[in-house]
């Protein structure tokens, strides 16, 4: 492994370490401060393996973060266009950066990431948070970002068991939802 190589191990080192205080924290701004430190360790390590796709698209959710910051403020930021913005610009990212299909994982990943976070429904942010940390791990993986791809295996590991616990065992009407067609 290579001096940079490193280097950017250590950037996801970091990263890893802000998207878990992250989840510590007792504010909401305390927390998007974390995971505005997270995107820019991302971008960093991203940039130094020269998997490019994943830098862009943590430059789009570095002002996803902004933006979710300011947004219980602002009512001009608390609007669907916004939420629709965002994804353009990923999907704009994912287009411009596409350099096969692990190439476009990140803008993926991160789309539905951004929808779930922006509904109020903590069952569909736990699925979709599943989803997201699945395609970042198979990307983190392809382009030697090991440390990001152990965080993710971790992260899937653990929103796997919350989804078992609160939404399957705990709320079982979810069950019964997924379970029953309803005949027309």
């Amino acid at each position: 492994m290579t001096g940079i190589a490193i280097v950017a191990q250590v950037f996801g080192m970091f990263s890893a370490l802000s998207m878990m205080l992250s989840n510590w924290q007792s504010t909401k701004k305390k927390m998007l401060l974390c995971l505005l430190f997270d995107s820019i360790f991302c971008i960093m390590q991203y940039i130094l393996l020269g998997a490019f796709a994943g830098a862009c698209t943590n430059i789009i959710s570095l002002i996803r973060v902004i933006i979710f910051t300011k947004k219980e403020d602002n009512k001009f930021l608390n609007k669907n266009y916004i939420l629709y913005t965002i994804i353009l610009l990923y999907v704009i990212m994912g287009i411009i950066t596409y350099d096969g299909i692990i190439s476009i994982l990140p803008s993926i990943a991160t789309i539905i990431y951004t929808m779930v976070l922006w509904q109020d429904n903590p069952t569909k942010i736990r699925f979709g948070s599943s989803i997201m940390f699945l395609m970042w791990f198979i990307y983190n993986l392809a382009v030697g970002a090991y440390i990001s791809s152990i965080v993710e295996v971790i992260s899937l590991i653990s929103a796997i068991m919350s989804i078992i616990k609160i939404d399957i065992i705990n709320n079982k009407k979810i069950l019964f939802s997924f379970a029953h067609v309803k005949e027309s």
